[in-house]
Formats: C-alpha cells, structure tokens, sequence
C-alpha cells in the first residue's frame, strides 16, 4: 500500500475492532494496520475485536 492511498481517511477506514475513539492516539495502531502487523498486542486483541481489515 502506498502511503499517499491513505491521505485523508480516518483510523475508522482502517480497523474494524471499534478501536477508533478520534481522542486517542493512533499512529502505532495505523502503521500496523498499514503494514498489515499482527503480532504483539493488536486491536484485536484490546477489544475483542474481529479480524482485520485488509488494507
């Protein structure tokens, strides 16, 4: 994914687990979507979350 794709979309375009509360921060969360990382700690797992989206 070219990172210019995502200009202008909200973390709401990249995750379905319902972490996407516009207060919090979320640079972490969008890079591993972007990058597509599932290990460690993800949303998923913070939520109880669905799979991920694919980006």
């Amino acid at each position: 994914m070219k990172l210019s794709s995502t200009l202008g979309k909200t973390i709401s375009d990249f995750c379905e687990n319902k972490f996407t509360n516009p207060a919090d921060n979320h640079c972490a969360h969008y890079v591993c979507h972007v990058l597509e990382v599932t290990s460690g700690y993800t949303c998923k797992a913070h939520t109880g979350g669905r799979a991920r989206r694919p980006a």
